[in-house]
């Protein structure tokens, strides 16, 4: 064993040396290293950021400590929850401690059972259905319940692609097979619109078998078809209707595009645009075609026993609030939206969504601007909104930035929003193409759904999932359209699509942390 016992005081001075700086670089490029860990997480979807803290200390409430925070000085809200901030809650909730107080459980000495069937009828009937269930886990508990509790497994359904992910979940608790019917992407904005009678025909012909339909309307940025249309078409079949983002577009004066009109069930994320609680949606359904206790069944299969009645609670407030207050706003303050929209259009370089024809409109609620003329992706429009206006819009990607808008909203915030855009638009510097965000075409299905997610998994590089299976739902998020499901083969135009929204600063689920891609694993 070596030993530097008889060297003399100078070499072992230059011995440490060597070995401290040695030291030091190993750290640098581990610390470089976990910085690049950093980066290619945020590029790849990872929202977790690693924090490089030495100490921790429990007196810390990190979570809590932001959103006091943030809740201290907000943001002008142009995003969900629909209430803003508590302007479209009734008065109740702002009493001191209220909301501690009421956050209670199944005790013997509150008439739980008795006041939550109460208030769901009153939801119903409001609503205009049967049957009502309030969801506390969001209008994806709705989806994935609906369908474990109205379809048998092996069943087929035919599905718009332009569904949330939350109904692929559905899809593969329930065993189901779904046929998707593709979804014209508009030009220029590169997002899905809605189902087209044409394609769902040609798909009702090859699958004469099918047990019922299910459609988003409107979509995530308000897109919204005739839903007596889907119901003419496919006849006694069963018809969901994901409303998430609706239920108010007749309170507009838009008639026709309510899922009460013709659906069997349809699930409204409430909280969206409505009012509520976040996490907070109701399932309403029809008992002609579907039996109240199957879909109670299959909602209960993947629902919490102890939900938070301070939501629950929150729904039939709402209800409450629209039934007396909050519909007749929709009414009322219809003509100031109108005026707002036709001032933003008025100004060069800008492009706001408007209506696609005389039976696909857009919700008017729902204000999603392009900047590209104006030489400004989506993202940057949103990020100057956000620092230099206090803006904070719903939702932005590289074509476009969607803000939402609720009657109960203080004036000063659209003009705010108003003079924003007029500023944005005076910076223009030149035309940016925009980008398109989903392949032309749905991928070949080469291994049922549910066989896919269930099977030996491995993760690889985007370039090496090419011409292998998918094993998970990849979706750019918002707004949680598929772009890949499990059992679907990975093309080109799919790797493509996902590097150029990771290049962009998109988000895209169900990437792997590091940015490979979970694939079915493969024999031998």
């Amino acid at each position: 064993m070596p030993s530097f016992l008889g060297k003399d005081r100078h070499q072992i001075e230059w011995i440490r040396r060597i070995g401290l700086t040695a030291y030091f670089l190993f750290a640098l490029r581990f610390l470089r290293g976990q910085v690049g860990i950093e980066k290619r997480k945020a590029k790849n979807t990872c929202r977790i950021k690693l924090i490089m803290k030495t100490e921790f200390s429990q007196t810390e409430a990190p979570l809590f400590e932001e959103l006091a925070r943030y809740s201290g000085k907000p943001l002008i809200s142009f995003h969900t929850p629909g209430h803003k901030m508590g302007a479209g809650l009734e008065p109740e909730w702002h009493r001191p401690g209220f909301t501690a107080r009421i956050d209670l459980t199944e005790i013997t000495a509150l008439d739980w059972q008795g006041a939550l069937e109460k208030a769901q009828l009153l939801a119903a009937r409001f609503f205009k259905s049967d049957c009502c269930l309030f969801l506390t886990q969001g209008a994806s508990q709705g989806l994935i319940g609906a369908l474990a509790g109205a379809f048998a497994p092996g069943e087929k359904v035919l599905v718009a692609r332009n569904c949330h992910l939350s109904v692929i979940k559905g899809m593969i608790i329930a065993g189901l097979t779904p046929v998707f019917i593709e979804t014209e992407i508009l030009p220029d904005w590169g997002i899905p619109s809605v189902l087209s009678e044409r394609d769902l025909r040609a798909k009702i012909q090859k699958n004469p078998d099918y047990k019922g339909l299910i459609v988003t309307n409107p979509t995530y940025q308000g897109i919204a078809g005739r839903v007596q249309k889907y119901r003419d078409l496919i006849g006694a079949k069963i018809l969901i209707l994901d409303e998430a983002h609706g239920g108010h577009l007749g309170w507009s004066g838009l008639d026709g595009y309510n899922a009460f009109e013709a659906a069997d069930l349809w699930v409204q994320g409430t909280h969206k645009i409505l009012g509520s609680f976040t996490q907070t949606g109701m399932l309403h359904l029809r008992e002609k075609r579907l039996e109240p206790g199957s879909i109670q069944q299959g909602v209960d299969l993947i629902s919490t026993t102890s939900p938070s009645y301070v939501l629950l609670a929150s729904l039939d407030s709402n209800r409450r609030f629209l039934a007396t207050t909050g519909a007749g706003l929709f009414r009322e303050k219809s003509p100031e939206l109108k005026k707002l929209r036709s001032q933003i259009a008025n100004y060069d370089g800008v492009r706001i969504l408007e209506d696609i024809s005389s039976e696909v409109i857009v919700d008017p609620w729902k204000i999603t601007l392009s900047f590209l003329d104006s030489g400004f992706t989506g993202r940057q429009a949103a990020a100057i909104l956000e620092r230099e206006f206090r803006i904070q819009p719903e939702y932005a990607d590289y074509n476009q930035v969607t803000c939402l808008i609720a009657p109960w909203q203080a004036e000063s915030d659209l003009q705010a929003l108003l003079r924003a855009v007029a500023v944005i638009c005076n910076r223009k510097t030149g035309r940016i193409k925009p980008l398109n965000c989903f392949p032309e075409s749905i991928p070949p299905q080469a291994l049922p759904i549910r066989e896919a997610f269930f099977a030996p998994k491995t993760a690889v590089s985007l370039e090496q999932a090419i011409g292998r299976i998918a094993s998970r739902i990849i979706a750019p998020y918002p707004p949680g359209v598929p772009l890949l499901v499990p059992g679907e083969l990975i093309g080109i135009a799919e790797v493509e699509t996902i590097q150029q929204l990771l290049s962009a600063g998109g988000l895209v689920r169900g990437l792997e942390p590091d940015g490979k891609i979970s694939v079915v694993k493969e024999n031998g």
